[in-house]
């Protein structure tokens, strides 16, 4: 399931500027630093998550979703407890296990109430371990879950891209880059990413819910040159029927020196609903965002997709999964630098078998833009079924793990 809109604020005081005023527990301790309160604890010894605790009390209704959201940090990378559940026995809870570091961050967690009780409570244990933990801006919510029926029944495509030519943000298909931040809060108008599951594959949805227009992902301490990338591929789905005048802007953000955005480009698209539509965009597409023209890539650091709309206030949730730029020209430039597998007949009419000069362990054939089209062990020949017409490359790995390359005309 999904999440579209929120309702009411039930924490009071999730911003500590009133103190400790509706929290209670051992490490409730309120500091003010350059005009910011925030709950900061000390864990001297090592225990039991729950001997050191911060709580807020409130009503939950079982069976109910909630967000929590709230930023964190530490003097050291540490565990915190955090989630909701019973005030009293049998201390019912719906947890995660948070890892801290030494830098802020701001997360966000949904959650099942275990039980209904007016004496339930917002929950941040930290006793297992020794360090500092500072904690603020908490926040708890009552999401509002969408029907399944608005939602994808099936998961993306994998993509059969080869890993030498990707770089991912997000793909089960690929190992990928570290991710600062999804959805990060960038004002009233930013959106929230969560993960959910679709037939057991990670997909990201992206919930635009009343006021809001944009969604973020921040990988800024893991930006890349993507100057020798070609493409910039990702997989989307929307439910039908698309709120009016719904337009897709992805903006890439260019870090250049590391110091926040120096550049951006942009690219725009009229989506489609009810169905997974995959978007492969040359990145020579891509426009500068501003009057300079400037077109650099060479420090992206984050992703900014926007769902502009004729009514800004009409929720609509966006399903995300395969988010990547690739390489289309790796596999031609394999074939200048290694040996020559001859091929024949070449060109080959469609369903035909092309026989090799080397006998071989494997053989795969790729498009022109990287997607494997086909696979075979062993043999000195391979058929053309199934590969329409076009030019593919041909990899040969030899008895001798010599590796072969060449290219295959399909008539």
């Amino acid at each position: 399931m999904s999440f579209l809109g929120f309702s009411q604020e039930l924490v009071t005081n999730g911003n500590f500027e009133s103190g400790v005023t509706g929290w209670s527990g051992n490490a409730a301790n309120v500091v003010t630093e350059n005009g910011n309160s925030y709950n900061a604890a000390n864990i001297a010894i090592a225990g039991n998550a729950w001997d050191v605790n911060l709580s807020q009390v409130l009503a939950l209704t079982a069976g109910k979703v909630y967000t929590l959201t709230f930023d964190a940090w530490s003097d050291r990378d540490r565990t915190l407890v955090a989630g909701i559940g019973l005030n009293e026995n049998p201390w019912s809870a719906a947890t995660a296990v948070i890892n801290l570091t030494s830098t802020s961050k701001r997360y966000t967690l949904t959650l099942t109430a275990p039980a209904s009780s007016a004496n339930s409570r917002v929950i941040f244990d930290m006793g297992a371990a020794v360090g500092f933990v500072g904690i603020d801006n908490v926040s708890l919510v009552e999401a509002v879950v969408v029907p399944p029926s608005a939602q994808p029944l099936v998961a993306a495509p994998t993509p059969t891209l080869p890993e030498s030519s990707v770089k991912s943000v997000f793909s089960d298909a690929y190992t990928n880059l570290s991710v600062n931040e999804w959805g990060p809060f960038w004002g009233d108008a930013s959106s929230r990413i969560n993960e959910i599951s679709i037939e057991n594959n990670p997909t990201k949805v992206m919930d635009v819910k009343s006021g809001q227009v944009f969604a973020g992902i921040d990988f800024s301490s893991s930006l890349f040159d993507a100057t020798s990338f070609t493409n910039f591929y990702l997989d989307y789905w929307v439910a039908d029927p698309i709120p009016a005048g719904l337009v897709f802007n992805v903006k890439l953000s260019n870090h250049n020196g590391g110091a926040g955005e120096t550049s951006a480009v942009q690219y725009t698209v009229t989506p489609e609903s009810n169905k997974w539509v995959r978007l492969d965009i040359p990145l020579d597409s891509f426009v500068s965002t501003d009057a300079s023209g400037k077109l650099d890539r060479n420090a992206i650091a984050q992703i900014v997709i926007t769902a502009a709309r004729a009514n800004s206030g009409e929720p609509v949730a966006i399903y995300l999964d395969n988010i990547l730029f690739y390489n289309k020209n790796l596999s031609t430039n394999e074939v200048s630098v290694s040996n020559v597998v001859k091929l024949y007949p070449n060109p080959v009419s469609q369903g035909e078998s092309v026989y090799v000069d080397t006998e071989f362990e494997k053989i795969e054939v790729f498009t022109l833009s990287g997607q494997l089209a086909k696979t075979l062990e062993k043999g000195k020949s391979f058929s053309t079924n199934g590969l329409i017409k076009g030019v593919y490359l041909v990899k040969l790995t030899a008895k001798n793990g010599v590796i072969k390359t060449s290219k295959l005309m399909v008539k």
